[in-house]
């Protein structure tokens, strides 16, 4: 045997670099695991439970496909060379043969049925692990063991070297030729002509991958970091192995593998990881910091500045290959790093992520991905890990994109200003349904302090819904708001989010949801997953634009201490999502009255509920809601001119008179300036008793015009005269066609401009429909002023409402004035309800127990009814009075509880 490679070197001289790669089971873990197989017949998995051999039965469970590649690899004997050659007995390499011997009669050749028993590239990693037990078991096994080992060596080897079988192309077949090669130089039992052959076939491969798998800037083509620290080490292993037979490629390669260390170095977050982008699993990059690149550089980042040298360059800009990659420093822990990539450089370990943003700052994870779950595409966990929702992108109609198609080239990413502290990239896919999408990120730095903004630009070839998901870290607390998030950890702020549009929008909070989506979950290892929170932004069109401003330090919002505050908020879900607080009455007489409170306008981003201090008294059940949408309010009314914050506050209103068994005869709309606009609003529409504003703007568009374009932009769409007449017209649009009109007291100063340009012009359009307003002024009080003095007013307004006794309701309708008296008769189970100002008109009648009808008496002409045999309990009536000469006009009130107590 003549034993060569070439005319130079011979296989001998490549055996120690090959023998080095090889499974050595010299971790400390290592012999622990096998041991766990002498006692239980089990074999570890890391991470995962453990696997009873059971006579090969083991093999036959398909139903997890990094399990199956798990085993039919073999891989669980990288544990046991050091463990073989150290027992004098022999027993585990019998024991390792036996286990081999079982596989092989199971799966014989490819035509065996299971689907990964000659997966490519668990073939190539069952080689290399045979040939590691091959290695060990020398000396170990009896001859004609050893010899049946080496025949099924070769059968692998002449798969390996067939090109039906390669995987060209990708990181399976360039394991297929390490196994090969290995072979190759470790195969002394076979013939010359027949290694060279072997180690030509797996060199000549490997050398076409590796000259191909990398892009022009040095970034490995499978997406993701740790795949390409993986081909990394490989490349760095045959750089050794090819610099000994004086490779003619070795200078170009040796080049590509210094290209590789940059991407691989900016790539690792201040933490010492790489952010989870992908297949990527998040692990400690320390043991690589002096085990790979000769670079100082990564040697800084992996070690997290215990080694090497601090890189020159914070900003990484990969256009061609599709990568931003931006830290606030090197040598501060807590620096921020983001993470743009529109890269889809192959379709191996591709997720549906193209145009994902990732963050984190002060060491927190602020804006990630879910990370990788595995390789079994038929768990909805793995396929939502895949999909669009597991990452921050847009997904169009609800539906994420296939992980790969062949629109890889409509995936791009172009460098707009590569300055360091004014940063400007833009990413590009059309992959999405119908739809391009655009993404801009920019970075500014200023006086130490880094500002992100996102602008994402959608264009349809139709109307279309759309989803913009950020994914949160694991350890922060999110309070979100009409447009935008706060992000807390451990009670301190460190974050903010806030979006403006050109359309509505509507936000949620989702975590661990399963329908009608899977989304809000993470993936931290392999094989788990967890509900984690997820922001969702939602919205419908044909071409949109979307900008989100990240703050770290000068927030959007401003910082109320939100976990510390006594005020906890909710969140209710209607149409769209809304925040909220509720105080449950403290007295009986409170019990039967919602308070709902309304809030003026404050500054941009300053959002908060108004007058608790002054109904901290107050015995009654209490409604605060917030308007945080836009940068400043909406008047609880409409984005864009759609109307689902009015829609999904009547929602909120409508539940809490439901939970209470009160109707919106109990109700009182309270608020002053803007908030009074919206207790009239709101008021009106949800049928309230009463209505007690300050100084209200009643033509809120021409209001807004001048002192808060913005407001007027985003509720109505715009600031054009139609749009300032749009809003104008709310409150009055609304009185008109609402049949029964509450009782509405305005209070206002004669030095406010609010009482000529919007109060009186109310008054007297109320007047024109019969309904008369309590208007009470102040001489002299300003605008400026008002809130002092209304609050005044309404601790004394809502005392007289709970004192009040009476069962006489005052008229609450334009065309007629009906009052009743209702009574529960001492002695009796009865209620007798008496009415009086029916003008001969029909009346119907509803008998209500709490929130349930328990009679019902159809239209008729009568003014008196009793009801007998009632159950103890709390009884009032709806009235509905229906006038004669005119049917369709209707109006309804509702009488005070009275109790049946037997």
């Amino acid at each position: 045997m003549h034993d060569q490679v070439n005319d130079h070197t011979s296989f001998f001289d490549l055996r120690g670099i090959v023998i080095h790669r090889l499974p050595s089971g010299a971790a400390f873990e290592s012999a622990g695991r096998v041991r766990t197989f002498e006692e239980s017949k089990c074999f570890v998995r890391p991470g995962f439970p453990d696997i009873p051999f059971s006579d090969g039965e083991m093999w036959s469970d398909e139903s997890d496909r990094a399990q199956s590649r798990f085993m039919h690899g073999l891989i669980f004997f990288a544990d046991w060379p050091l463990s073989i050659k150290n027992d004098s007995t022999g027993g585990l390499a019998a024991a390792a043969i036996n286990i081999i011997q079982c596989w092989h009669s199971r799966y014989p050749s490819p035509q065996s049925l299971n689907p990964m028993a000659y997966h490519d590239e668990t073939t190539a990693q069952r080689m290399i692990n045979l040939l590691a037990i091959h290695n060990a078991c020398i000396g170990h096994l009896m001859d004609q063991d050893l010899k049946w080992l080496e025949e099924i060596l070769d059968e692998t080897a002449s798969l390996l070297e067939d090109s039906e079988f390669h995987s060209t192309g990708n990181n399976h077949g360039m394991f297929q030729d390490i196994a090969l090669i290995n072979y190759s130089v470790l195969a002394s039992w076979r013939d010359d002509t027949a290694r060279v052959n072997s180690f030509e076939t797996g060199e000549r491969r490997i050398r076409q991958y590796f000259l191909s798998c990398f892009t022009s800037e040095g970034v490995h083509r499978e997406n993701t970091p740790t795949y390409h620290l993986m081909i990394c080490h490989q490349l760095k292993s045959h750089l050794e192995l090819i610099r000994i037979i004086n490779h003619p490629d070795l200078e170009v390669l040796t080049e590509i593998f210094k290209k590789a260390s940059i991407f691989a170095t900016h790539s690792i977050m201040p933490s010492g990881k790489f952010p989870p982008v992908s297949d990527t699993t998040q692990k400690s990059l320390e043991w690589h910091a002096s085990n790979l690149f000769e670079d100082n550089n990564f040697k800084y980042a992996a070690s997290r500045g215990l080694k090497g040298e601090i890189p020159q360059e914070r900003v990484l800009l990969l256009g061609d290959s599709g990568y931003m990659i931006y830290r606030s420093s090197w040598s501060d822990p807590n620096a921020t790093f983001a993470y743009f990539h529109a890269a889809y450089n192959a379709d191996y370990h591709k997720h549906s992520d193209d145009l994902s943003f990732l963050l984190t700052s002060n060491g927190i994870d602020l804006i990630t991905e879910a990370g990788p779950h595995g390789y079994n595409y038929k768990d909805p966990a793995t396929v939502f890990a895949y999909g669009q929702y597991a990452h921050n992108n847009i997904v169009v109609n609800r539906r994420s994109v296939r992980r790969t198609d062949n629109k890889s080239d409509t995936v791009r990413m172009f460098v707009e200003d590569d300055s360091v502290d004014n940063l400007s990239v833009r990413g590009v896919t059309q992959r999405l349904y119908e739809t391009k999408h655009s993404r801009t990120v920019k970075i500014l730095e200023v006086e130490g302090e880094t500002k992100i903004d996102v602008l994402d630009t959608v264009e349809s070839e139709s109307e279309n819904d759309f989803d913009l998901v950020w994914n949160l870290g694991p350890d922060v607390v999110p309070v979100v708001h009409g447009q935008g998030f706060e992000l807390f950890h451990k009670g301190v702020k460190v974050m903010d989010a806030l979006m403006t549009a050109d359309v509505p929008l509507k936000i949620s909070l989702q975590r661990g949801a399963t329908y009608p989506i899977r989304v809000g979950w993470r993936c931290p290892t392999f094989g788990v997953s967890e509900p984690n929170n997820a922001i969702v932004v939602s919205f419908r069109g044909l071409q949109a634009k979307l900008e989100t401003k990240f703050r770290l330090k000068s927030f959007n919002y401003v910082d109320r201490k939100l976990l510390e505050s006594a005020v906890k908020w909710e969140r209710f879900q209607g149409r769209s999502s809304i925040n909220y607080s509720m105080t449950r009455a403290s007295s009986p007489e409170g019990r039967d009255v919602l308070v709902v409170v309304f809030s003026a306008i404050s500054g941009p981003g300053d959002f908060t509920y108004n007058y608790r201090s002054t109904l901290a008294d107050c015995t009654a059940n209490i409604l605060y809601i917030l308007d945080d949408f836009g940068d400043q309010g909406s008047y609880y009314y409409s984005d864009h001119g759609d109307t689902y914050i009015f829609e999904t506050t009547q929602d909120l209103i409508r539940q809490k008179l439901d939970e209470l068994g009160l109707t919106g005869l109990d109700m009182v709309t309270v608020g002053s300036s803007k908030g009074g606009s919206a207790a009239l609003i709101h008021g009106i529409a949800a049928g309230a008793g009463d209505v007690f504003v300050g100084a209200p703007q009643t033509c809120i568009g021409s209001f807004l015009e001048k002192p808060h374009p913005n407001v007027l932009g985003f509720m109505a769409g715009g600031t054009s005269p139609e749009h300032i007449q749009m809003l104008d017209d709310v409150i009055f649009s609304l009185t008109e066609k609402t049949p029964v009109l509450p009782a509405i007291s305005i209070l206002v100063g004669e030095a406010d401009h609010h009482y000529k340009n919007h109060v009186l012009p109310f008054v007297a359009h109320m007047e024109r429909l019969s309904h008369d307003v309590k208007l009470d002024t102040r001489p002299g009080l300003p605008h400026s002023e008002i809130g002092p003095v209304y609050g005044r007013a309404l601790r004394q307004f809502l005392s007289s409402r709970l004192e009040s006794k009476t069962g006489n309701l005052e008229p609450r309708a334009r065309h007629f004035g009906p009052a009743a008296v209702i009574a529960s008769l001492k002695g009796e189970s009865s209620i007798l309800l008496e009415l009086s100002g029916l003008q001969g008109n029909d009346v119907a009648l509803n008998l209500y127990r709490d929130s349930s009808v328990v009679s019902n008496i159809p239209y008729s002409r009568i003014d008196r009814h009793r009801w007998q045999d009632l159950d103890v309990g709390r009884y009032r009536v709806r009235v509905y009075l229906r006038d004669n000469a005119d049917p369709t006009m209707r109006q309804a009130f509702t009488t005070q509880w009275v109790e049946v107590r037997g």
